[in-house]
């Protein structure tokens, strides 16, 4: 089966991830490929590329990659990674019946133009169950899917153990919430990494 990932694959990366698994399951995977770390995640380009956006609204390189890839190859699948995939390529990859799949790997609130909402989604599956709840009972075919390690690669670096309930990843004001509601019940939090952000509870 071809799948198609219409994004670029930074290493350890969401499409880096799924595009590893699907291969090792014996699949044929296209992407973007690679692209500089700091192009891709520097605020001041992201920024100017939204601001362009919103000025000048176009399909952007995903979306323009999408229609060029299905115009000259087979593709079976399209997986979206948590990308807001434009109405008019969605329909377009339809009429070449492709099934298309989005695993949005964010908050809900983050979509843009029609998101998940879009009539051209097969399947949808989100890491909040509350969200997939919503989307069922406005009729979309929706799962709960959480991201999750990849056995393959992430593996114990060290010997040391212990009890301590650790929480990774960004800390933004939800996480935050959950740490705090933690602290509150006597639970042994353990907070690794660079200092908390200036707007954190004090304790």
């Amino acid at each position: 089966m071809r799948i198609l990932i219409p994004n670029y694959s930074l290493p350890d990366s969401f499409v880096d991830n799924v595009t590893f698994t699907l291969k090792a399951m014996g699949h044929e995977v296209v992407n973007m490929g690679d692209i500089s770390i700091g192009k891709a995640y520097s605020k001041v380009v992201r920024t100017t590329k939204d601001l362009y956006l919103k000025a000048f609204p176009q399909l952007s390189k995903q979306e323009k990659f999408i229609l060029a890839t299905i115009k000259n190859v087979k593709v079976d699948v399209l997986l979206s990674l948590t990308q807001c995939i434009d109405q008019e390529v969605l329909h377009a990859c339809k009429k070449q019946d492709i099934i298309t799949i989005s695993w949005w790997g964010d908050t809900a609130a983050n979509m843009k133009k029609q998101g998940l909402f879009s009539e051209y989604w097969d399947f949808v599956y989100i890491k909040d169950a509350y969200a997939a709840n919503k989307l069922k009972s406005l009729g979309v075919n929706a799962e709960q899917l959480l991201e999750a390690m990849n056995p393959a690669w992430h593996k114990p670096s060290h010997t040391q153990k212990n009890n301590d309930l650790v929480i990774a990843g960004s800390f933004y004001d939800y996480r935050q919430y959950i740490t705090k509601k933690l602290i509150d019940n006597k639970a042994v939090v353990s907070l690794y990494g660079p200092p908390l952000p200036h707007w954190a509870y004090p304790k």
